[in-house]
């Protein structure tokens, strides 16, 4: 990544079943000096979060959104107010709010989509949000009506260590969605400069000299990586 500052990091959270979408980043419009420069969203777990995954709004720079871990099934969390254009879930979002975000890199995240009730979608423009970039990320499931522009992209399944479909709260339930032996996103992410060196559960990032994809780093020698 170019180099730039870094003023704001979100890392190890758990936001689930949230009606109105997993985070916002928002800068506000330039008409009132808004702005939201170098923030930085890595290693988190998104979970069954409604309407959007990951929006920016506005006047947003420099944003890096990597190794993160989202998952949507027919149990994500609809809006109870009727948002008319809740018509499909989008997995990234980008609004124009006085301003175009710019400038943002999506690396070594993995989307696992399974709701059957809203079809997964991309609802931004890269050339009203310039310098958008998508980079050695996995996007896979069912219903997914698009997908964004990434010549490294994954479409197969993570192979997360247990089933996530009920998975709960407090740490050792997030470790569910560690990745077990034989995941396509082992080993498969792409150097980040001052990349966190620790995992969601402060395991070693990289382990093998390449970063995994996910909010988790494979360690098969470590007896967090294999739950009873």
């Amino acid at each position: 990544f170019p180099s730039h500052d870094i003023y704001t990091i979100i890392q190890y959270n758990y936001s689930h079943n949230n009606e109105y979408g997993g985070i916002l980043i928002t800068g506000g419009p330039s008409s009132y000096g808004g702005f939201n420069e170098g923030t930085l969203v890595r290693h988190n777990i998104f979970y069954n979060n409604g309407h959007h995954g990951i929006r920016l709004s506005g006047m947003v720079t420099n944003c890096r959104i990597y190794n993160n871990t989202s998952y949507n099934d027919d149990n994500t969390k609809e809006p109870t107010q009727p948002y008319d254009e809740y018509g499909n879930f989008r997995m990234h979002y980008h609004k124009n709010w006085g301003g175009w975000p710019s400038n943002t890199r999506y690396s070594n995240n993995i989307y696992y989509y399974l709701n059957s009730k809203k079809r997964g979608v991309q609802d931004l423009s890269t050339s009203s949000s310039p310098g958008t970039v998508f980079s050695h990320n996995l996007i896979h499931g069912t219903n997914i009506g698009s997908y964004p522009n990434d010549a490294k992209a994954l479409r197969a399944d993570p192979l997360f260590a247990q089933d996530v479909t009920t998975a709960g709260e407090g740490l050792n339930e997030m470790k569910k969605f560690m990745l077990r032996s034989g995941s396509p996103c082992i080993d498969y992410g792409t150097s980040i400069t001052g990349a966190a060196t620790v995992d969601f559960a402060g395991n070693q990032v990289p382990i093998n000299g390449i970063p995994d994809l996910g909010a988790f780093e494979y360690n098969p020698t470590s007896s967090a990586q294999h739950l009873s």
